[in-house]
């Protein structure tokens, strides 16, 4: 039978035509692992020889995988999505028929990677899922020599995050750097939860402080985080509501008055999760067992100083219980600071803790966060940021 090479945009057509055909929709494709091996040569003459391919290194549209043993025999260990997609025009309906059947699967069992996904989590997992945000952090657990990469499978790049598979004293891990503010945090960790066998997440990152009596190097372990930039800008002279306002002319200087932007409600977010309805949440918990697991770390003893030329005035501290406050604005104003603290007890501030809490808590899943002081987000502090 004659076969055809698809395009993406192609196949997609084809399936949309076959779907109204057959009358069924929320079809996904499942592409299997690429194979190393020499297809046979058609017609008569000699066999032309095939060189073998690295697919690592061709351009893929979403997957990449990397790999321990690189110039070894590669059949089964190296894994493509590419651009193009070869099948029979009766395969189109075959895959309609077979993935409507796989729909309610997770991810994970219909990802073009499946195979090579279950082989990861079937050889270490259950996994502890490490959630950072950019690089300096993650060069913080490199120098730390904690975390040993695995000796099969290094990575994975889903749609750009690189999932480093590994172990910590033992204990499997995958880390991934989802970038910063809450869109990347809240789908890479969708992304690492819907791929891997992850039983929970551990985030760690930098933050300001809004509470005075915490100073750069601190550690804050919260037990509850906000998110507090969601907010209904209000009418010139509207009237005043039951909810946490600021108004901005409290604000202004030399003397407070009546200010255009009037003020602005901070409102709650809508939490979807799994065998619940949808309910509306302001603070976010972090999980009791794993928050009590992290509150064993309060007699670590942490490092005052660097080297020999910079040190912290006082020795850092861990400090557990207090709350943190997540949005997508880097804060350096001494004003709004002192508003999230006297309003809501909020002593951290960063873009990313809330949504990495709540993809968590929608799947069902335990996390933790961590919090290093790295600045005082306006205030004049007892040392320079940098």
């Amino acid at each position: 039978m004659n076969k055809k090479v698809y395009t993406l945009s192609e196949l997609m057509n084809e399936l949309v035509a076959a779907e109204g055909i057959l009358g069924i929709s929320n079809v996904e494709v499942n592409v299997g692992e690429a194979s190393t091996s020499q297809p046979k040569s058609k017609g008569k003459g000699k066999k032309k020889k095939k060189k073998k391919k690295d697919f690592t290194k061709q351009e893929g549209k979403q997957i990449a995988l990397g790999v321990a043993n690189k110039g070894k025999n590669l059949k089964g260990k190296y894994f493509h999505c590419g651009n193009r997609i070869r099948l029979k025009k009766k395969q189109v309906v075959d895959l309609l028929v077979m993935l409507q059947v796989q729909q309610s699967l997770q991810l994970r069992s219909s990802h073009p990677m499946h195979g090579v996904l279950d082989e990861i989590n079937e050889n270490a997992g259950p996994y502890i899922g490490l959630v950072i945000t950019f690089p300096t952090e993650e060069l913080a657990l490199i120098d730390s020599t904690f975390f040993v990469p695995s000796s099969e499978i290094l990575w994975v790049d889903l749609t750009g995050k690189e999932v480093q598979i590994g172990t910590i004293k033992g204990v499997g891990v995958n880390y991934v750097m989802t970038g910063e503010q809450t869109v990347n945090a809240g789908i890479t960790v969708q992304i690492l939860l819907d791929t891997f066998d992850i039983i929970g997440i551990v985030h760690y990152g930098i933050a300001g402080s809004s509470n005075d009596s915490l100073y750069i190097g601190d550690i804050s372990v919260p037990n509850y985080v906000a998110y507090t930039g969601s907010w209904t800008l209000k009418e010139f002279r509207s009237a005043e509501e039951n909810l946490t306002e600021l108004k901005f002319g409290n604000f202004n200087f030399p003397e407070k008055g009546e200010d255009l932007l009037a003020m602005i409600d901070f409102t709650p977010q809508k939490l979807y999760s799994v065998g619940k309805p949808m309910e509306e949440v302001f603070w976010l918990p972090i999980d009791p067992k794993l928050f009590n697991i992290a509150s064993k770390l309060q007699d670590v003893k942490l490092q005052k100083c660097v080297n020999e030329t910079y040190c912290l005035p006082e020795t850092p501290k861990v400090v557990y219980g207090l709350r943190g406050s997540t949005a997508d604005i880097y804060l350096d104003n001494a004003a709004y600071r002192e508003f999230l603290f006297k309003a809501f007890n909020v002593s951290t501030v960063d873009e990313e803790s809330a949504a990495i809490v709540m993809t968590s808590l929608s799947n069902g899943v335990p996390c933790a966060v961590f919090r290093g002081v790295s600045d005082y987000a306006g205030r004049e502090g007892l040392l320079s940021s940098n």
